[in-house]
């Protein structure tokens, strides 16, 4: 019966060791938040001690000229259902960073003692910047933000398992050097058992020894046993909470993706609405230049037209003055032709003075016509601008002023007419000579006894 109960012992101590000794790792963790114009990375250990302080590492690398407007790094505790922050600070604030640079900053954080044996630390990261392309532009801020777990919070570390680990190892390599002696000497005491009866009280005393290291060594085991028990819900907590991690990475991880084709998409948007702005811009601006051509001949227009309906006034007046002095000389000469025919017997002298008075009360008539008209329109008008509404047609006037009036040309003696006292007519030669172009400027001066007809030495050289 005691050789049975010491043969299980090596089998008890190696069924220990192949359920303690599991496979187990421990490294530094790299978050890395990062797109064409910035790189963002965290170092970070995968697990952290209860009331302990740790250092974590941020490092920020520019890949273009960028101005970070925010950078702010929040960890949370989580832990009961309900959240922890630990640490929330602004990084950077209205930061210029050129190409290549690179911004380090050590962050210490220590770890509260939690409720429950497992809680875990939630980091959240968020960046704004602007890429500068043109300094004379301000472009809008790009943001980036990536919220992930970070390291599982336990009583007892990874290290500390691995220590409690090599000293059962310790313990059982120990007990089983102790079994290998114990078999050594239950061997020995097997040989001498026959020839050596009397020492049976001392094998019963070491029997009993061996029996108390075997409830001891029991013990050990069971202890193990609950230690491992208490490891493997652990272990499978951790399982549960790296699982349902796995799938909120997941979700935004593909969240992330759709943002970045919806930015691509209003980005491209922007530089078509853009090109489209610039080009009703320049719309603008040439259309403005038309305006204010348009408003500038309406305005002259509208001078010359109220100049025109002034003139007409007078001459309207002249004209009702000329009727009356026709009128009183037809009077006088109806007169001057009663007494011509009650002098008709007379001397042929007589005739030929009521003649001659007749013709020099006529020619006056016509003279003082003429003066008036052309002493009225002794201004300079300039030729309406063309393909411009005209100003409203004045009203009609009478015959003897649209009538064409006949001027000499001083230059050849030509014969030239001045229709309704708006535009001149010159002769080709002279137009040629003078390099006076169809629908140009000209002066006219008009004295008492000539008109004269000057061009204008810009326009003329413009010409030219």
């Amino acid at each position: 019966m005691t050789n049975r109960y010491l043969s299980l012992i090596p089998l008890i101590i190696l069924s220990l060791l192949v359920v303690l000794v599991t496979p187990v790792s421990a490294e530094a963790y790299t978050t890395i938040m990062e797109d064409e114009n910035i790189k963002i990375s965290l170092y970070y250990p995968p697990e952290v001690k209860i009331e302990s302080c740790y250092t974590f590492t941020l490092k920020v690398e520019a890949l273009k000229q960028l101005i970070v407007d925010e950078l702010v790094l929040t960890i949370k505790l989580y832990r009961d259902g309900i959240t922890e922050t630990i640490y929330s600070q602004t990084i950077l604030s209205g930061k210029t960073l050129s190409p290549s640079d690179v911004y380090s900053k050590n962050i210490e954080i220590c770890i509260p003692s939690p409720r429950r044996p497992d809680p875990y630390l939630l980091a959240e990261l968020a960046v704004t910047y602007t890429v500068i392309i043109d300094p004379s532009i301000t472009p809008d801020p790009i943001a980036l933000y990536v919220k992930w777990y970070m390291s599982t919070v336990r009583r007892y570390t990874y290290n500390e398992v691995l220590l409690d680990l090599e000293s059962a190892k310790k313990r059982i390599k120990t007990l089983e050097e102790k079994i290998d002696n114990l078999k050594s000497e239950i061997s020995k005491l097997q040989d001498s058992l026959d020839s050596l009866s009397s020492s049976y009280s001392k094998l019963s005393s070491s029997y009993n020894s061996l029996v108390n290291s075997f409830n001891k060594l029991q013990a050990d085991y069971e202890e193990l046993k609950k230690k491992y028990g208490k490891l493997e819900e652990a272990y499978k907590d951790v399982s549960e909470e790296y699982r349902k991690l796995q799938i909120d990475y997941e979700k935004l991880r593909t969240l992330y993706e759709d943002l970045i084709e919806d930015n691509k998409q209003l980005q491209s948007l922007y530089n078509s609405l853009r090109e489209d702005y610039q080009t009703l811009l320049k719309e603008y601006y040439q259309l403005q230049g038309v305006y204010n051509n348009v408003y500038e001949r309406y305005v002259d227009l509208k001078s010359r037209h109220e100049e025109n309906i002034e003139l007409i006034g007078q001459l309207k007046s002249t004209i009702q003055n000329l009727k009356e002095e026709v009128t009183e000389k037809e009077n006088q000469l109806s007169e001057l032709n009663l007494a011509y025919t009650s002098l008709t017997n007379e001397n042929t002298m007589t005739k030929y003075i009521l003649y001659a008075e007749s013709a020099a009360i006529g020619g006056i008539a016509a003279s003082l016509l003429v003066l008036n008209i052309l002493r009225r329109r002794g201004k300079t008008v300039s030729p309406p601008p063309p393909i411009v509404p005209s100003p409203p047609p004045p009203p009609p006037v009478s015959e003897k002023v649209n009538s064409e009036m006949e001027v000499k040309n001083s230059t050849n003696g030509k014969i030239q007419k001045v229709l309704s006292g708006r535009r001149i007519t010159l002769p080709k030669d002279v137009v040629e000579k003078f390099g006076i172009v169809e629908g140009g400027k000209v002066r006219i001066e008009c004295t008492d006894e000539y008109i004269k007809v000057i061009p204008i030495k810009e326009e003329v050289q413009q010409n030219q």
